[in-house]
């Protein structure tokens, strides 16, 4: 690998440190720059940059909200009954009590004479039975 020294002019951007290592023969220094900049991601010398300014840059809320704008999802414009559960669950609860009072009309339940117990279980078969 041809090695390129570059001279330090005063523009404002020095060149990079790296660009003046020899890499046919690297001193332990060296080495231990060029691994720690692999490995942690730092940047020495001049003109190299690595992101850890802006990373370290506080950013407002707003910008930050703005960066990931997502329209705000209301299950209430697609789901209206989400919002009356709970009245909708008392109203069920009342038609299924209305369901089982008529059910239970004209039927005994217990043992009778010469039949067999009957239960709730047994008065929903029959109603079954008799709607097919």
């Amino acid at each position: 690998m041809p090695h390129i020294k570059l001279p330090n002019f005063r523009l404002g951007i020095s060149p990079s440190v790296r660009s003046s290592y020899k890499m046919d023969n690297l001193t332990p220094s060296q080495k231990l720059d060029l691994v720690a900049a692999r490995i942690f991601g730092i940047s020495f010398g001049g003109n190299l940059r690595n992101g850890m300014k802006a990373i370290k840059r506080l950013d407002s809320g707003q910008n930050r909200a703005r960066q990931y704008s997502v329209p705000v999802w209301n299950p209430a414009q697609w789901f209206p009954f989400m919002t009356q559960w709970r009245k909708l669950e008392f109203n069920r609860k009342l038609v299924d009590g209305r369901k089982m009072r008529i059910m239970m009309r004209g039927v005994k339940i217990g043992r009778q004479k010469g039949g067999e117990k009957i239960s709730i279980l047994n008065i929903y078969e029959r109603k079954k039975a008799s709607m097919e």
